[in-house]
């Protein structure tokens, strides 16, 4: 009777604390058939200069988000407060390799406590600022299939390299402290520190977000310091989307005083340059069908000259199940010296699913 009694209490006991925590395993498998011409003076791996290419892509390349798996976890601290982390890692289905040979857990790393009424703190490897506000209210495809943020030309000697529609400041950012703002009113604010550590630049940056109904809003301000270089790659970004039952409408507008990397500055002539861009969007689910356009255009300032670019798209999303969606898509990318364009018109058919 003793033995049940004490089994009894240590089942009720892991009851007890799985009730309070839990992990999960989640991810995506995606890969897709896509047809890539280059501009005539441009050339895809595998073909020469102006010559089209076949091939099998990971989802990651123009797909709706890629191939990844992660872990994500959280435990009920009690009065509000929860502990949670995630960790999570891409890799190409198509070859099985590593999407980062050097991280393994190269999209996101990160530990936090979260309350409703404190806000959350998140400690490591996060997306930026830029990509935030990118994929959750500029984007109609949350920097998937169409995405808005992605270098279209590459000019010969590299002096013009990045040529930016819209940027995000390189998609994720390591040693990074971010701290959200409880919601008052719909309204909610962001900020984020991150140290270079002596090998890159200290990232800094604030958002300020609102929410209401359809209606969603929001303006950030990120730039890069240090590495002798002072502030630059100053970027302030606004958008929005309205989701007003038929259809969803997507805008967003960037500015970009001094554009450069986290390694320093772009320049021209030995001179700093500037970045411009503007995007708009069309979002239109029937039944199991999502149909998407985007169009997205930006200018550099160099002291050469402007240079202008410009890419336009069309998707529809198929859900087959609620884990599964086909998908098809075309994207045409047109502006300055376009001839050096490597991606400057695409077409791909491919399948998703999510675990």
């Amino acid at each position: 009777m003793k033995k049940t009694l004490i089994a009894l209490a240590a089942l009720a006991s892991v009851s007890a604390v799985s009730a309070q925590s839990s992990v999960t395993l989640y991810g995506r498998v995606e890969a897709n058939g896509t047809y890539q011409k280059p501009g005539s003076n441009a050339s895809v791996a595998g073909g020469a200069n102006g010559e089209a290419v076949y091939k099998l892509n990971d989802g990651s390349v123009n797909g709706i988000g890629g191939s990844r798996w992660g872990l994500r976890g959280t435990e009920d601290l009690g009065s509000g407060l929860k502990a949670y982390f995630v960790l999570e890692s891409g890799f190409n289905v198509d070859s099985g390799s590593a999407g980062d040979a050097a991280r393994t857990f190269n999209r996101q790393a990160y530990v936090a406590l979260g309350s409703s009424s404190l806000g959350d703190l998140r400690l490591g490897r996060q997306d930026t600022l830029t990509r935030t506000i990118d994929v959750n209210f500029i984007d109609d495809t949350g920097e998937g299939e169409l995405s808005v943020a992605e270098s279209v030309a590459t000019i010969a000697g590299g002096t013009r390299a990045n040529r930016p529609l819209f940027q995000n400041f390189g998609s994720r950012v390591d040693n990074a402290v971010t701290y959200t703002s409880p919601s008052f009113g719909g309204f909610y604010v962001t900020g984020l520190v991150a140290a270079g550590e002596g090998t890159t630049a200290r990232q800094q940056g604030g958002l300020i977000g609102w929410k209401s109904g359809p209606f969603s809003v929001a303006a950030t301000y990120e730039e890069y310091t240090g590495l002798g270089f002072g502030a630059y790659n100053k970027t302030f970004t606004v958008g929005g989307n309205w989701n007003f039952g038929l259809a969803a409408i997507y805008a967003g507008y960037q500015d970009t005083s001094d554009l450069g990397t986290n390694v320093g500055p772009s320049l021209v002539g030995g001179q700093r340059y500037d970045h411009e861009g503007y995007s708009v969007g069309l979002l239109v689910p029937v039944g199991a069908w999502q149909f998407r356009g985007q169009y997205t255009a930006s200018t550099v300032s160099p002291v050469s000259g402007d240079l202008d670019q410009s890419k336009w798209g069309l998707s529809a999303r198929y859900a087959l199940s609620k884990r599964t969606t086909m998908y098809g898509v075309f994207t045409q990318r047109d502006g300055d010296r376009d001839d050096l364009f490597v991606r400057q018109q695409e077409a791909a058919i491919g399948i998703a699913h999510v675990f």
